[in-house]
């Protein structure tokens, strides 16, 4: 991907700040990136947005809002502080490695937009670059004389006035999964909604940093590393405008997945289904149809998705495992799961209104996650040229109205 033009659809800067953890915590946490963390090292940047509907006036936005988020995110940085760090990546020698010492300090960005709040929050097609006025970029790569110092998290918060708030969330993939990033999504909401008392954050969702708990006897970590290093751009890749794209949001409700679920097990009865296997399949068949014109009859399809291996691993590892812990094959992709309900992530003004992965403008992707208002339901993004998206549309609702 080429280097970013300026974006056009920035909305007006009103602050840029820093939030470092409180100087009190640890001086220090290093951790070393492992064949799980290296993998992701020359991904472009992971981009989460969570559109809000809290009309408020500019007034409440900077006098109330901002200074209490300024203060959770403080309070839930000293529970994550490799988020408020860098990833050391050597020029010449040695693997990369996570690490904070005091001072380090997250980006937080405090923005306004006139954008069509109800419009960016739709499902309906939408010109994929209009989201970007809400998305922070990672502050630039440091270089020093023996290493190259890339930031990990940059965050904006934007104000639709009388309309809404979003918060968007730019991370480095090398420093964590969904499971990690989700997880300090949660606690900041929880911080921040229950008046910046980090101790609310259960006990049991703090980080477990200890890498010596994943064994790599056939030294993995260093294959990878001497297989990657050097291979690519150290800082990470970003978009160019115009994107090009359209994006929309598709629903899949509990009745369809379980129509779904029965074709399959009629002439597969010993499958194991889930909502998660029908959704993907049946976006893939979709996908399929749509492009058939496009694709040779002998060229092969794939699909592909990351599977979370906390729970697989011998001995397996704590849910809370800080970092990433993926295994996949990588064609087309899914970001997000069904699991990680961003929905639940309420910072005082209510459950999200909206979740948007612009990640997937990058690639062919598509964003999974819980439905928003279908108990049951799961809903999947798509950004694509609007030829493929209007096909992929039209197949996609026929399908479903012959099941």
């Amino acid at each position: 991907m080429a280097e970013t033009r300026e974006n056009p659809m920035a909305a007006a800067l009103i602050e840029r700040c820093e939030i470092a953890p409180s100087p009190d915590t640890v001086a220090e946490l290093t951790l070393p990136l492992l064949h799980f963390d290296i993998t992701w090292l020359y991904f472009h940047p992971v981009k989460r947005l969570l559109f809000y509907g809290f009309p408020c006036s500019k007034h409440q936005f900077l006098e109330t809002i901002v200074p209490k988020l300024k203060e959770s995110l403080l309070r839930t940085l000293n529970h994550f502080l490799p988020l408020a760090g860098n990833i050391v990546h050597p020029i010449n020698s040695g693997r990369p490695f996570s690490r904070f010492v005091v001072g380090d300090a997250v980006t937080l960005t405090v923005a306004e937009c006139n954008k069509d709040f109800k419009h960016l929050t739709g499902n309906h097609p939408r010109v994929s670059d209009e989201l970007y006025a809400c998305v922070p970029q990672l502050p630039p790569a440091k270089h020093s004389i023996d290493a190259v110092i890339l930031p990990v998290l940059a965050l904006q918060v934007t104000l639709f006035p009388g309309h809404g708030v979003c918060l968007g969330f730019t991370n480095h993939h090398s420093i964590g999964d969904a499971s990690t990033i989700v997880r300090f999504i949660k606690a900041w909401a929880s911080v921040n909604r229950f008046g910046g008392d980090a101790k609310l954050i259960d006990e049991k969702s703090l980080p477990f940093y200890d890498r010596t708990a994943v064994a790599d006897p056939d030294g993995l970590d260093s294959t990878y590393w001497d297989l990657l290093k050097r291979s690519r751009s150290v800082e990470p890749r970003r978009l160019s405008f115009p994107i090009n794209k359209v994006r929309a949001t598709f629903v899949i409700r509990k009745d369809d997945i379980e129509k779904l679920k029965a074709f399959l097990l009629r002439r597969r009865p010993e499958m194991h289904i889930t909502a998660f296997t029908v959704t993907c399949a049946l976006v893939w068949v979709c996908l399929v149809k749509a492009e058939a014109g496009a694709v040779p009859d002998d060229e092969p399809e794939y699909f592909g998705f990351a599977a979370d291996c906390r729970g697989r691993l011998n001995p397996p590892l704590p849910a809370t495992y800080f970092g990433n812990c993926l295994a996949f094959v990588k064609a087309e992709s899914t970001h997000g799961s069904p699991r990680f309900d961003l929905y639940d992530a309420d910072y005082g003004w209510g459950r999200p209104k909206k979740f948007e992965s612009p990640s997937i403008d990058a690639e062919t992707s598509m964003s999974l996650c819980k439905s928003r208002n279908f108990e049951g339901g799961l809903e999947f993004g798509l950004s694509r040229t609007k030829k493929k998206l209007d096909s992929f549309a039209a197949v996609f609702t026929e399908t479903l109205r012959n099941l």
